[in-house]
């Protein structure tokens, strides 16, 4: 979900996101993204790994990415554990290519 509102008042809960017992509790996370942004727009696309389509909306905020920002989305091992993430960061650590996860 982006909120584009500075008056929404979901936003408070922001502050309580930075510490591991707020996203405990909650059970959210924020992400902001202008960066990741950038950097899909300059390499042409955004390589994630283990999102799978059909849990927590991942599908969704997938398709929106691609349709807001207009780059190709190369969706990795969607149902890959930790140990394979982990694996795939190390085994690509200094490769720029489609195989290097942006997003895990």
């Amino acid at each position: 979900m982006t909120i584009s509102d500075p008056h929404d008042p979901q936003l408070r809960q922001v502050p309580l996101l930075r510490t591991r017992k707020g996203r405990e509790r909650s059970g959210l996370f924020a992400v902001e993204g202008e960066d990741l942004v950038a950097a899909a727009q300059k390499e042409g696309e955004l390589t994630v790994i283990a999102l799978p389509r059909d849990w927590c909306g991942y599908g969704k905020v997938i398709d929106g990415f691609k349709a807001k920002y207009n780059i190709k989305v190369n969706e990795l091992n969607p149902d890959a554990g930790s140990a394979d993430e982990l694996e795939a960061v190390r085994a690509n650590k200094d490769n720029k290519g489609p195989q290097a996860p942006d997003v895990l």
